[in-house]
């Protein structure tokens, strides 16, 4: 909520969101892409042997879970479940945070699909069956935009 809260108050021009998502104040593209959700984790946990987790894989673990996710619901329908009724442990926004927490071994991350790289101890896997969302570009309806075809004069 805090894009829309911000763009909403005028501090950012646009964002992007991930579906559920209100569109009703805003213009917008629906972006050519997919994210997938998954679990960021340590490397040596034990679901991080697995290629894909499932519902019952996660349901008795300590997970960290983004707001919206609570808000909307986003995966009640792959879980089987209210997500509430998970070992929530916290909620998050961004990956930064959690994942150092993750990193710490407080739990697993419920997020995108991240690229994780270099000397990291973490990793990703995708949950099964696959949860896909979609994205849009938004930015405020009858918002003055920036001027298009300006045309600069040339001295000769």
């Amino acid at each position: 909520m805090e894009v829309t809260d911000q763009l909403n108050n005028g501090l950012f021009d646009f964002g992007v969101l991930v579906e559920p998502v209100d569109l009703q104040k805003y213009d917008y593209l629906r972006l050519p892409v997919k994210d997938i959700f998954g679990v960021v984790m340590r490397k040596d946990s034990p679901l991080a042997e697995l290629n894909f987790i499932s519902p019952d894989d996660i349901k008795n673990q300590p997970v960290l879970v983004s707001q919206q996710q609570l808000d909307g619901n986003v995966l009640s329908g792959w879980l089987g479940d209210d997500i509430k009724n998970l070992n929530i442990v916290f909620t998050i926004n961004l990956i930064t945070t959690p994942a150092m927490m993750v990193e710490a071994g407080l739990g697993y991350a419920f997020t995108f699909d991240v690229n994780i790289t270099g000397d990291s101890n973490l990793c990703f896997r995708p949950f099964e069956p696959k949860v896909e969302t979609g994205l849009y570009h938004v930015w405020k309806k009858y918002q003055a935009g920036p001027k298009r075809g300006i045309i600069c004069p040339v001295q000769s």
